[in-house]
């Protein structure tokens, strides 16, 4: 271990998070340049979201400011201590409504920490960073939207050949890279080079943004930094992820395993579709398992339950243990301890951890 357990044994936190169903990113694009690896790129940023895949952006009074209002009706109810979102599902329109819903409510209490996602926000000529802002109360109960962020680190990227069922400006702008040359789509910003820290009821937690945490063998993952020179002892992710992949359970079952870390993950509700919806992680949470050497528990929450193995020649839809066929081709989850939930159709969920144990979960 890299540290000492007894504070991931301790942890007592309410978290909620909230995957925002029918709210979409829409992407634009920026010019070729040389992205990872050296390869010829063409650059994609996010600046707005909409309530369809082709709809008007939130500064109409339309579906995203809805689907705020819902989530924000929810966290408000639950007296929670931190309320995530998923990365790039506020722009700054949506941002601000956040907020001033937040320094509109009579509750001066709660929730003590938003993790609102993560937006676009402009450095310079042509120049942006993805950033995730950390809205904290002060002492007096008022919020603090501006002292800290943490702006993601590592683009992620994509083929032209996108299928029919990929966003319709997704699909746009790959046409145009297309007919330049280029055949991979990249996240054109400035990369971040610091970690955050923030320290929620005796528990420090650590933030990050999708790309960063997904492979543990790029030395730019930030997970390093954050275990070794800062010992966190919750790592908060959040993520915009379609990619048929669980990668970002096996990242966070390491850290739990061998560095004593737990991991709250959410991702964007609207970014799974129906044929990946058994395949794709909407949130998970894992903590370390004291009781056991390098154990973890946990749970993974999908739009629809995933395939549960209950045997070697057997199959069933409905038991809510997971030990899938999916989940096993990466990971080592054990079935006893990790169980798998289909997201209630409001796409909230509540992590109530008391003492380095979750109480009885509650879906809402």
């Amino acid at each position: 271990m890299l540290k000492d357990e007894s504070a991931s044994a301790g942890i007592s936190l309410k978290i909620g998070v909230s995957t925002l169903p029918g709210v979409f990113p829409r992407f634009d694009e920026t010019e070729p340049f040389t992205g990872e690896g050296g390869k010829r790129v063409y650059g994609i940023k996010s600046t707005e979201v909409s309530d369809s895949q082709s709809g008007e952006p939130s500064k109409g009074k339309g579906g995203v400011i809805r689907a705020i209002d819902n989530a924000w009706n929810w966290a408000n109810s639950n007296n929670l201590d931190i309320w995530m979102l998923p990365e790039l599902c506020l722009d700054q329109n949506a941002l601000n409504h956040l907020s001033n819903r937040l320094t509109g409510s009579p509750n001066s209490n709660y929730p003590k920490v938003v993790l609102p996602g993560t937006t676009y926000v402009q450095t310079g000529a042509s120049k942006h960073s993805n950033r995730a802002p950390i809205w904290v109360r002060a002492g007096s109960g008022k919020w603090d939207f501006t002292s800290k962020y943490y702006n993601k680190r590592i683009p992620f990227g994509m083929n032209t050949n996108v299928s029919d069922k990929a966003p319709q400006d997704i699909r746009e702008i790959s046409r145009k890279a297309e007919s330049r040359g280029v055949k991979i789509l990249e996240e054109h910003f400035e990369r971040g080079n610091e970690v955050v820290t923030n320290t929620i009821n005796g528990v420090k937690c650590g933030i990050a943004v999708c790309r960063d945490v997904l492979d543990v063998f790029d030395d730019r993952n930030p997970l390093f930094k954050y275990n070794r020179e800062n010992k966190v002892d919750l790592m908060l992710v959040t993520s915009m992820n379609s990619g048929h992949t669980n990668l970002f359970t096996a990242t966070a079952e390491s850290m739990a395993r061998w560095h004593n870390c737990a991991t709250v993950y959410i991702n964007n509700f609207t970014s799974v579709t129906d044929d990946q919806n058994n395949t794709v992680e909407l949130s998970f949470a894992f903590l370390p398992d004291t009781s056991r050497v390098a154990g973890i528990k946990g749970f993974i929450y999908y739009r629809k339950l995933p395939l549960v193995v209950t045997g070697k020649d057997s199959d069933t839809e409905s038991e809510p243990e997971v030990d899938s066929a999916f989940e096993n081709r990466v990971t080592a989850i054990y079935s006893d301890s990790v169980r798998a939930l289909p997201i209630p159709l409001g796409g909230n969920v509540l992590y109530e951890i008391s003492n380095g144990n979750f109480v009885n979960p509650r879906i809402l």
